[in-house]
């Protein structure tokens, strides 16, 4: 009987994430005007570089591709020449997200889902952050447009309070009013285009980093004290991987001072070098986990067991 419940929970919630993605499929015309919208506010090129699909299908990156710092490297200098004043002045990717992956956000109650369709903008002014962070304000002139229109917007500032893996950016979500009474959610990330290396080369730990936390706290709950010393080793140390990268990518690009002192992922190193150099001091370890969760195919119960068996020695020539 437990077994059956289950697969008529998880039956429900893909129905509810399918009918979610069709009336956003149905009101993207709507959303495409918030985000023309922000491209106005920001005086950016109308004309720029915007793509159907999303940032590793741009580079043509597949499977662990974005681990291979030298080929993501060739890529991204062949996109960047996109970014040259007078041809534009940012990147865009958009799209809808995975029904799969939306009904397994939907598992985890406090998830938001304004992501269902989602939009990245990379920006070539790293300064351009700051003028989207004044839109927090509610007094601000283009938040009043979009209240006329009866446009809400939820602004996460993930530069001035990173996540507590690292990750930094500025999510804009709203929700907009459709036809029929009914509304839309659309996410835009702006991220630095500084930083596009960076976020490529955390994908895949991030990806293990979070279906692995997700199923720990669907199954044994969110405190970590509910958490064998092998699973909280493993979750820790993709987490400190990727926040070192991204501390290391934000003291470049001078941002670290945006962030907020009294915030708890305040900054933990004090240049570019020392945050690099405990990326690098990590990245072995990092690089057994990745192998030792291919191996399993991303079968979480039986990478958790071999990571059990390995007894926290996860070098790269682990099981393959």
């Amino acid at each position: 009987m437990a077994n059956n419940s289950f697969r008529n929970q998880v039956a429900e919630l893909f129905k509810i994430a399918a009918r979610a993605l069709e009336d956003t499929r149905q009101f993207k015309p709507y959303l495409d005007r918030i985000y023309e919208d922000v491209i106005g506010a920001l005086r950016l090129n109308a004309s720029h570089d915007r793509r159907e699909g999303t940032l590793e299908e741009a580079l043509s990156l597949k499977n662990g591709d974005s681990r291979d710092p030298e080929l993501v490297s060739r890529r991204i200098a062949a996109l960047l020449p996109y970014l040259c004043e007078g041809y534009a002045d940012c990147l865009s990717f958009s799209r809808m997200k995975d029904v799969d992956r939306l009904a397994d956000k939907k598992k985890t109650q406090d998830r938001d889902t304004y992501d269902i369709y989602g939009i990245q903008l990379w920006l070539s002014d790293a300064n351009l952050m700051k003028a989207v962070e004044a839109w927090e304000s509610p007094k601000h002139p283009l938040r009043k447009v979009w209240e006329k229109k009866g446009i809400t917007v939820k602004i996460d500032n993930f530069i001035v309070e990173p996540k507590r893996h690292g990750y930094r950016a500025i999510h804009l979500n709203f929700t907009s009013p459709g036809s029929k009474g009914k509304s839309a959610n659309l996410e835009i990330q702006i991220h630095p285009a500084a930083m596009m290396h960076t976020y490529l080369a955390t994908r895949i730990p991030y990806k293990i980093f979070r279906s692995l936390k997700e199923s720990l706290e669907i199954e044994k709950g969110k405190l970590e004290s509910n958490w064998n010393e092998h699973e909280k080793n493993v979750v820790h140390t993709l987490r400190e991987y990727i926040n070192a990268l991204y501390e290391a990518e934000t003291h470049k690009a001078g941002l670290i001072d945006r962030i907020a002192t009294d915030h708890s992922n305040g900054p933990r190193y004090q240049n570019e070098k020392e945050a690099r150099e405990a990326a690098e001091k990590l990245a072995p370890t990092v690089d057994g986990i990745i192998k030792l969760y291919n191996a399993y195919c991303g079968r979480l119960n039986e990478f958790l067991e071999a990571i059990e068996d390995a007894n926290g020695h996860y070098a790269p020539s682990s099981p393959s």
